[in-house]
């Protein structure tokens, strides 16, 4: 359903709630279009001349979102709630970002960097709040853990590639994980992302940070490169990892990429994909606001989907960062 085109309804004149709805939607016998109401006349009066404070806002959030997660298997509350609830929600500037995709796409560079970032902005001081809360949320503070995870992955093969150590990032969006390792000078890296603008982003960065001799950034569509094989590393690669990207394919496209890897690593190369899991907080708010939807696996799934790929006779572990959010595959090639 597309926005409504007048966010002003939070002017409409209405009495101050006199009662604070702080139920937890998931377990109140109120129905669901009641929950909807309240909410919706608690906003106004929260954004009415500032009247909340970032803390009411905040709390505001999540009982808005617990809401969605009660009722999104009902098409007949969750009109309501978009009509309603889903404008406010767009006040905050990455969740409109996050919404609007002016890439064409989910998850953009930009996006992602916004997440690392963690500054809250938004249309007035009602939208900064729920910006701050967007920005605590489990899914992007996953995003934030997983930037991290790159650095005990490079250390795992630092001793068996010494100085030959080349990594490439699939999908690799803004990098900020590479431009964290600028101090590992045994790596060299290839960055692959479909987005000029994030090519142009990384190519800034690359020269600001003295990184052009060991860094790369290339614009292809890697669906492609699955099937044309058209992108040529100096080395066999050591690692090749991608944090965000397979939860947007399907099951033969993973395999695709799984074999394709295999084929490019080095010998006690590792293979890194990223892949948020099942039923996580997040995911009725990404399906019915955010309109991103992921193809979510579970550790049973993303096992199945390796043991149908060339990693089907190697070392293969499945972890997940710290939020215990988004899994993480990681397969050695032993052969």
């Amino acid at each position: 359903m597309a926005l409504p085109t007048n966010v002003s309804k939070l002017a409409v004149d209405r009495n101050p709630v006199a009662e604070t709805y702080s139920h937890h939607p998931a377990r109140t016998s109120v129905e669901p279009a009641s929950n909807v109401e309240r909410l919706y006349t608690e906003a106004a009066f929260l954004n009415r001349a500032n009247a909340g404070a970032r803390s009411q806002v905040i709390d505001w959030c999540q009982r808005a979102h617990d809401c969605l997660v009660a009722i999104e298997d009902d098409p007949r509350a969750l009109a309501p709630w978009r009509d309603q609830i889903l404008p406010l929600f767009m006040k905050s500037d990455f969740l409109r970002r996050c919404r609007t995709q002016p890439r064409g796409y989910a998850g953009d560079f930009q996006t992602i960097q916004m997440m690392y970032d963690c500054v809250p902005s938004g249309a007035d001081s009602f939208g900064v709040a729920v910006d701050a809360w967007a920005m605590n949320q489990p899914c992007v503070r996953a995003v934030r853990n997983r930037r991290h995870l790159v650095r005990s992955l490079l250390e795992k093969v630092a001793p068996e590639f010494r100085n030959e150590a080349h990594v490439v990032s699939l999908g690799c969006g803004p990098a900020a994980e590479v431009f964290d390792l600028a101090s590992m000078n045994d790596f060299s890296f290839t960055l692959i992302d479909i987005d000029d603008d994030a090519i142009a982003y990384l190519q800034k960065r690359i020269v600001s940070n003295g990184m052009a001799d060991r860094v790369t950034a290339v614009r292809a569509n890697i669906v492609r490169m699955m099937f044309r094989d058209n992108v040529q590393y100096p080395t066999p690669p050591a690692v090749f990892y991608s944090l965000g990207v397979i939860d947007y394919f399907d099951d033969e496209m993973v395999v695709r990429m799984l074999d394709y890897i295999h084929a490019k690593l080095a010998p006690g190369g590792l293979a890194f994909l990223g892949n948020f899991k099942p039923a996580h907080p997040n995911a009725a708010f990404f399906q019915h606001a955010l309109n991103w939807p992921l193809k979510l696996r579970s550790t049973e799934d993303l096992r199945r989907l390796v043991e149908r790929s060339k990693f089907v006779q190697c070392q293969v572990k499945i972890g997940a960062e710290r939020e215990g959010i988004q899994l993480f595959v990681e397969c050695r090639k032993t052969h």
